[in-house]
């Protein structure tokens, strides 16, 4: 049993590290050509997380045989919230009979469900199969790691042939990869192995408040890793990476929530009595973020200057408002039951059609892109899941975390469509949910 304990806690430790890595095999396209959108895949990080429910399973039998009440492993303190989430879920699936394509649509729903399970598990397993402290090392190590890649991206303007971790194929000259136009040139925006720098972005948010979590908690966590490495070595460089994703709208929002959770910290009146310590500790952050970002501004003038410069006549802009029409037009068609999990691209492209094959892409809004696939319904009861969990679950740091994710989900929809950013967001909810705990 003990060793079948630490066999569980190696694989849950290795797919957090992989979380990622974009390594994969196309299972089926659908399509005449290819598109991401339309396709299923095998992750890496999916047969990690098949071996982890399995042993979850295990555990569940093995409890129940001896003591009866095995199922708490799975239900343990079972909300109101997660009520809602399996109804939800049971619409989602009911939404595959309104999508044209229906296969893609029961592959989507498979991969809810994956995160679905992924959510329970890491709600019922925290202190049990890992520790939250110890998860937390893990992701900010990764983090380490894809900052390494993504500022040597950034020297070499290029990919790094790491296809074994599923590093894109990159070269600033290639259509379709992210850029910054400069005096007439392209330069290479930081990708790591995740399929595009605002995904690298959002995994190094995650990785900064972790990091930033072990520093200011260092009192009552005894790290491997080590606060003070944290702050001094893997802050630094990770936050150096963010700067170079050059994605304005995860790093303007990371930045105001940041004043405002240091701010409430500071006022947390739990917290009085190392008050001097804790203001120490922060002066030192943003001495450390204050030196990373006048030697960014430094080395990376025009590409920050040519970053700032936001017009509605910007891509950026004009691609998002043009996927929030294309929405609101499914919404306003099929407004209660919407065109099927996963089927947003396929209808758009049935219904559109002599567009360029790139411009064929999901409503960059979670929300939006939920309503136009399972409906206003499902999209009310994915928002009072997500209300409720907030409410019952006010952890003074995941919070703040939860909520900067829930405002980029304004912006883009990755956490909604790419696997990286369903297991940042998934697991993200879990340990909320999970917020007992986190002291184990």
């Amino acid at each position: 049993m003990q060793m079948r304990a630490k066999l569980e806690k190696f694989i849950f430790y290795l797919f957090i590290f992989c979380v990622p890595f974009q390594t994969r095999i196309i299972l089926k396209t659908w399509g005449e050509s290819f598109n991401e959108w339309s396709t299923a895949f095998l992750y890496g990080t999916d047969i990690l997380l098949l071996i982890l429910f399995i042993f979850w399973l295990i555990r569940v039998v093995q409890r129940r045989s001896i003591h009866k009440q095995g199922w708490t492993l799975v239900v343990d303190n079972f909300s109101l919230a997660d009520k809602i989430f399996l109804v939800f879920i049971g619409l989602a699936a009911f939404s595959i009979s309104q999508a044209g394509n229906k296969f893609l649509s029961f592959y989507s729903w498979i991969k809810l469900l994956e995160m679905a399970g992924l959510y329970f598990y890491i709600k019922s397993s925290a202190g049990v199969a890992f520790t939250v402290k110890g998860l937390i090392q893990t992701v900010v190590l990764s983090g380490f790691f894809q900052s390494i890649i993504a500022v040597t991206q950034i020297f070499y303007q290029r990919s790094l042939d790491l296809k074994i971790l599923g590093e894109s194929f990159l070269r600033p000259n290639f259509s379709g990869v992210a850029v910054v136009p400069v005096l007439g040139e392209k330069f290479l925006r930081a990708y790591g192995t995740l399929p595009h720098p605002n995904l690298l972005a959002i995994f190094l948010v995650w990785t900064i408040f972790l990091a930033i979590f072990l520093y200011l908690s260092s009192h009552s966590y005894q790290s491997k890793v080590g606060p003070w490495l944290s702050i001094s070595i893997i802050y630094p460089v990770s936050l150096l990476a963010l700067l170079l994703t050059f994605s304005r709208t995860v790093i303007g929002i990371s930045f105001l929530v940041s004043i405002i959770y240091f701010l409430i910290v500071l006022r947390n009146s739990s917290l009085k009595k190392n008050l001097y310590f804790l203001r120490f500790k922060i002066i030192r952050l943003f001495s450390i973020s204050g030196l990373v970002l006048i030697v960014f501004v430094t080395l990376f003038t025009p590409q920050v200057i040519s970053r700032l410069q936001i017009s509605l006549d910007d891509q950026a802009v004009q691609e998002r408002g043009f996927y929030n029409s294309v929405g609101m037009e499914v919404i306003t068609g099929q407004a209660w039951l919407g065109v099927g999990m996963g089927n947003f691209v396929s209808w758009f492209q049935n219904n559109n059609r002599g567009l360029s094959s790139w411009v064929y892409q999901p409503i960059h809004n979670i929300y939006l892109l939920i309503a136009s696939e399972i409906g206003l319904i499902g999209l009310i009861l994915f928002l009072s899941f997500l209300f409720l969990l907030l409410n019952k679950h006010r952890h003074f740091f995941w919070f703040p975390l939860l909520f900067i994710f829930l405002a980029i989900g304004l912006f883009d929809h990755f956490f909604w469509t790419l696997q990286q950013g369903q297991l940042i967001f998934w697991m993200t909810l879990g340990l909320m949910a999970a917020s007992k705990n986190q002291e184990k």
